[in-house]
């Protein structure tokens, strides 16, 4: 940024410069011994060089202005939860407002309740609003002036023994719910079997999870939005509240009861499971 300021500002006392000298010698071969201001050749030096100095101002100023990115979220937040892992979506308008491109190299969400705290990156967004299939949410390049509009999914990763246990009880369930269903009984397209219920000792490992993972208890959360960029003090951060209520609460728990078919488990229903849209408020 600094040697690219400083080539402009050569770049502008060299052409004052040779302007400068042509005016003096036009002066000098004109006019001995008249004052200078009375020569009409320097009068359109002046012009000249105001004419020069508005024409570059603004690429001066976008060299000047350093990286600064704006960060607004949508107060609504859509919140679920897998096998009680938290699920969050989020709709984040993002802009550049600087005059040098900014790479966002990541964005995390943190939640905090009764000092308890802990962070969800954001792992994949929605590229089109009329189009429910999502993409990985990847490093990208925001322009100056340019703004990035999508609604963000960000969720935690398994660990690798969580990884293994999920698929482990899983397998499990589907084998035992498959192993009920009478021969030649055709197969709905979604996996639904809600006529028929996994065995209590195969669904406890399920519930069991569930009851480790599950943090959507009742009670007032504070949540940071923060994106994180190169260069990095163009890094910011955007902090707003929300409560869950019992019977929010409750009903998200209350999807665990529908483990024992494999919902939630085994296969998914955003009709039958579709989360919650709760109101936020900026801090």
């Amino acid at each position: 940024m600094k040697s690219k300021i400083a080539a402009l500002c050569t770049l502008l006392a060299l052409i004052y410069t040779s302007m400068g000298n042509a005016v003096v010698a036009e002066v000098n071969t004109t006019q001995q011994g008249a004052p200078f201001y009375s020569n009409w050749t320097f009068w359109q030096w002046i012009v000249s060089l105001t004419a020069l100095v508005f024409s570059l101002a603004p690429y001066v100023i976008k060299l000047i202005k350093g990286p600064h990115i704006l960060l607004h979220v949508m107060n609504k937040i859509s919140i679920q939860h897998t096998l009680g892992n938290p699920n969050i979506k989020l709709f984040l308008n993002i802009q550049n407002n600087g005059g040098r491109p900014v790479r966002i190299r990541e964005i995390t969400l943190e939640i905090c309740k009764d000092e308890k705290t802990f962070t969800i990156p954001a792992q994949s967004y929605y590229p089109d609003v009329s189009d429910n299939k999502m993409a990985v949410l990847a490093p990208f390049r925001l322009l100056p002036e340019n703004d990035w509009s999508h609604t963000v999914y960000f969720y935690p990763d398994f660990s690798r023994d969580e990884d293994i246990a999920f698929r482990t009880l899983a397998g499990n369930i589907r084998t035992n719910i498959l192993e009920k269903i009478p021969p030649n009984t055709s197969t709905p397209p979604n996996g639904d079997h809600t006529f028929v219920a996994a065995d209590a000792v195969i669904l406890q490992p399920a519930i069991d999870f569930f009851t480790q993972h599950f943090m959507w208890n009742t009670g007032e959360y504070t949540g940071t939005v923060t994106i994180i960029t190169e260069p990095s003090k163009a890094k910011t951060s955007y902090k707003f509240r929300f409560n869950l209520y019992e019977t929010e609460s409750n009903e998200l728990r209350g999807y665990a009861k529908d483990y024992k078919y494999g919902l939630g488990v085994c296969y998914f229903n955003a009709d039958k499971h579709p989360g919650l849209s709760v109101t936020t408020s900026k801090s």
